[in-house]
């Protein structure tokens, strides 16, 4: 027999999302506090916007489970709270950042694809990009209203 890891039930979907989205909110906290510190790796922003890539797909995963504005009322204690609508608003704040992200990152074309270029060549070999502290600032800013929106 397999172990039986589905279908979700809506408490572990609730508490998958709430502990996601509690993780990310660190994440984004640490990021803010290093990049105002200094010079940010653009792998380390690569690295954020792939977690905000895969929180979005869980957060709207977590939404569709039947029954899972009902649990978080009764969870909360709280009829008024709609928690389908916060992660919704959540979700929006996640595709700002992202695309934030996208365009704060050089790309390049080529063939109709376009690459990301974190690293570049160099006469002693190769530099990865980094994110200034002013670089980082539309960063900082799309990261700090997910962290306000996160309670």
């Amino acid at each position: 027999m397999a172990f039986q890891a589905s279908p979700q039930t809506t408490a572990d979907a609730f508490q998958g999302f709430r502990r996601n989205a509690l993780a990310l909110k660190n994440l984004l906290s640490d990021f803010n506090t290093q990049s105002l510190a200094g010079a940010l790796s653009a792998n380390f922003v690569k690295s954020i916007y792939q977690q905000l890539i895969i929180f979005k797909a869980g957060a709207e995963a977590a939404a569709a489970i039947t029954g899972i504005g009902q649990y978080a009322q009764d969870q909360y204690q709280d009829e008024n709270y709609d928690v389908v609508s916060e992660g919704q608003a959540l979700v929006a704040l996640v595709e700002t950042a992202i695309a934030t992200i996208v365009a704060g990152i050089p790309t390049a074309n080529a063939g109709g694809t376009d690459y990301v270029l974190v690293e570049e060549w160099a006469s002693n070999g190769i530099n990865v990009r980094s994110f200034s502290t002013g670089n980082a600032a539309s960063l900082r800013d799309a990261f700090q209203a997910i962290i306000d929106a996160i309670t």
